[in-house]
């Protein structure tokens, strides 16, 4: 079972420019911290350091890591920002996180949306130029990571209501949408490592997405509400987030067959995670179940570490509620 923290060393994920009024981000229900772009790297050195330790301390054994732009790699360096961390840093700190046993799992969204890590590369999406520099970092960020057993390749919100404070959205559908999920996932099984993805596409894509998916992608889906009660009549259907009916889609990939890496986090709710842990552990079965991941979505600065100190406390909780040692 992986019990798993997801943090960030590269924090360009939504937005495309720094332009952002505070009145347009509220009216996405986020704070600034949580999209805004800046040119330079958000990683603090102390931040890192004690969410590694508690970690350790917590006993849970695994942290998914997204270098993004907040690393230097050798096949494009020029995605990197100011302030990246250098390659050798990298793998230099995960080589200390095995050590404290804790394994690493890389992460490279490429979902159109959350990929404005890639830069000018974003904007050539389904291009014979994207492709290759796809393929490179993905081979390049399995080997850094020591060929890991997964591999989080993210696809998630890949829809005009998440890019619309953007200059340019980009949206895949029908069979490109599916063409470039299974390049991507053909590029990450080349390593020896296991695609891992976010599920929220079965959300709009309904019957298709579970008669499609290739089951040996690893799929998480994400709910970050505390309620999980409500007509389950009709399933798979449509579902929504905001609607608080995403949950259905932990019942779905189990009937689906499909291995699962249920999601939680900090971002809405209290105990998030740990009511996740009591949903699933009651409705799915757990031979499908191989983990649990936890999120904040905040980046790695200082006035933010107690936020990512609850939610590695959460995570230890959550475990303890799964092992049968907690209530």
């Amino acid at each position: 079972m992986l019990w798993s923290n997801l943090i960030h060393l590269g924090y360009n994920l939504n937005l495309d420019r720094e332009g952002i009024h505070e009145d347009e981000l509220a009216a996405r229900n986020a704070p600034a911290d949580y999209f805004r772009w800046k040119p330079y790297a958000r990683i603090d050195d102390s931040t890192w350091n004690a969410v590694v330790d508690a970690t350790a301390a917590a006993g849970l054994n695994s942290l998914v890591i997204a270098p993004a732009d907040g690393v230097v790699f050798d096949s494009h360096p020029e995605i990197a920002t100011p302030g990246a961390w250098s390659k050798s840093r990298l793998m230099d700190e995960l080589s200390r996180l095995r050590e404290l046993g804790i394994e690493p799992i890389p992460k490279l969204n490429f979902a159109a949306g959350h990929d404005i890590w890639l830069g000018d590369y974003s904007r050539m999406v389904t291009s014979p130029t994207y492709y290759e520099v796809v393929a490179d970092l993905i081979h390049e960020v399995a080997e850094t990571f020591g060929s890991p057993e997964l591999f989080h390749i993210g696809m998630d919100e890949e829809t005009y209501e998440h890019q619309r404070l953007s200059e340019l959205v980009v949206i895949r559908q029908g069979e490109l949408w599916w063409h470039d999920l299974n390049f991507i996932a053909d590029e990450v099984r080349k390593t020896g490592s296991r695609p891992w993805m976010w599920s929220d596409a079965a959300w709009v894509k309904v019957g298709e997405y579970f008669d499609r998916m290739p089951k040996d992608i690893m799929q998480s889906n994400w709910y970050y509400h505390n309620v999980f009660t409500g007509d389950e009549g009709g399933r798979p259907r449509a579902v929504d987030h905001g609607e608080k009916t995403a949950w259905l889609t932990y019942l779905d990939l189990d009937d689906a067959g499909l291995d699962q890496i249920p999601t939680g986090s900090t971002f809405f709710e209290e105990d998030n995670l740990i009511e996740t842990v009591r949903f699933v552990k009651a409705r799915v079965n757990p031979e499908k179940v191989h983990g649990f991941l936890q999120s904040t979505w905040l980046p790695l600065l200082p006035h933010h570490l107690d936020v990512h100190l609850k939610a590695i406390d959460e995570l230890a909780r959550a475990r303890r509620i799964w092992e049968g040692l907690d209530a």
